[in-house]
């Protein structure tokens, strides 16, 4: 996935987040659902749009889904689409769920693409609609199961019984943030490539008049986004390693993956997509107003980490306090995920508890 996002950043958001959900579904979904899903050759692409913005109504065998879903990256290309939608309760507020559809029980909305967004526009970003769909019982799993407190895990989940593998305990936030900043890191190493062409060739504006790429100015500022671009990219191996890490040990002697570590993971990525969007960025600036004409490599760069950048997941601000209360010197009882989870079905109860977009 990096490399095909050093070749085309949102292509690869394309690509990263509908190949990433596969993860997902064989994590949390049962068994049935998973033959059925993943069928004879195993072939699975969906976006994953986590906002309940559907309504489940029970019927015989299964559910009647309605609704409709901005920002649904990949769909273009996808089997089947994963979404959020409530689920009514009697006495109380709906549950929050995670539904699988068919692709040919959607439709996809003509809303990306072209000049209708700033960036990632090959990312396929459409919105989806859903009308009256069946959705067997099996295709539905709670929302909650996904960021559960660490209690719920104690015994697995479908996932890790069924593959016995621990990576499919499926704590998703980590995981998650890292197909996102996948496509920032390549969009850093794409800019350096061009930085790096146009400063042979390009002399410098002011005297002494020399090739860019013997003067001190352009060597700091490439120098500074290699320094960058590699730490992010190492960031994001080590943050697979440390996910995979915590996985092994809960299989080893149970030992449960904390709300503080599945945040401060989450917020450890964060770090490597704001260095990858910071070299792209630098890099920019430091290249002259000529990559500035629509249509430029170094432009489309600049724009799809600027997609990056407003994406809800990674403002890092709005999780530094979050991550200091999830710490255990702090408040050792906050339970963040779940907070987020509830916020859809209760938002006032809630206000001062979360960053501003959960």
């Amino acid at each position: 996935m990096l490399e095909i996002s050093h070749g085309h950043p949102a292509a690869d958001w394309c690509l990263a987040l509908c190949a990433s959900h596969a993860f997902l579904i064989a994590s949390h979904w049962p068994e049935q659902a998973q033959r059925e899903l993943f069928g004879p050759d195993g072939y699975f692409a969906a976006p994953h749009r986590v906002p309940p913005r559907g309504e489940l109504t029970p019927v015989e065998g299964g559910y009647r889904l309605t609704g409709v879903w901005d920002f649904c990256f990949g769909i273009p290309y996808s089997t089947h689409f994963v979404c959020g939608a409530r689920l009514p309760v009697a006495g109380g507020p709906p549950e929050v769920c995670c539904a699988v559809v068919r692709r040919d029980q959607l439709r996809v909305l003509n809303d990306w693409g072209g000049d209708q967004t700033l960036g990632m526009r090959a990312s396929g970003s459409n919105s989806v609609e859903v009308k009256d769909a069946f959705v067997p019982a099996h295709y539905v799993v709670p929302l909650q199961n996904m960021f559960s407190r660490p209690e719920d895990m104690r015994d697995g989940t479908p996932g890790t019984r069924l593959h016995g593998n621990p990576m499919y305990l499926g704590r998703v936030v980590g995981p998650y943030h890292m197909s996102l900043i996948t496509p920032a890191i390549g969009a850093a190493k794409a800019s350096l490539d061009e930085f790096e062409d146009l400063i042979r060739t390009k002399k410098t504006n002011y005297p002494p008049i020399m090739l860019r790429a013997e003067h001190e100015d352009f060597q700091r500022a490439l120098g500074r986004a290699l320094t960058l671009t590699d730490a992010a990219e190492n960031l994001l191996i080590r943050g697979g390693e440390v996910y995979m890490e915590m996985c092994r040990r809960w299989a080893a002697d149970g030992t449960l993956i904390t709300v503080e570590q599945n945040l401060r993971l989450w917020a450890m990525m964060q770090e490597a997509g704001r260095m990858a969007c910071d070299a792209v960025e630098l890099l920019y600036k430091s290249a002259g107003s000529s990559v500035t004409r629509k249509g430029s490599r170094m432009e489309r760069y600049f724009r799809d980490a600027q997609m990056y950048r407003s994406h809800p997941s990674s403002l890092f601000e709005n999780f530094w306090a979050p991550v200091a209360r999830a710490s255990r010197a702090v408040d050792p009882t906050f339970q963040f995920l779940n907070l987020a989870m509830d916020a859809v079905a209760t938002p006032a109860a809630l206000r001062g508890h979360l960053p501003q977009w959960a």
